[in-house]
């Protein structure tokens, strides 16, 4: 499973999708993927506590 709050959260230090792949152990299309769709429903790191990996 796609850990989305990591890939956030390191999107929002700046590291770049390869590295975020590396990190969050999955393929850097699923980073841009997460990423965009983030940004198209306006949400941003830090999430809300109450929104979980399950819920995104």
């Amino acid at each position: 499973m796609l850990n989305y709050r990591e890939i956030l959260r390191l999107h929002s230090l700046g590291y770049n999708k390869t590295t975020i792949a590396e990190r969050a152990q999955c393929l850097r299309d699923s980073v841009r993927t997460v990423c965009t769709l983030a940004q198209e429903h306006g949400l941003q790191w830090p999430l809300p506590e109450s929104l979980s990996n399950f819920d995104i």
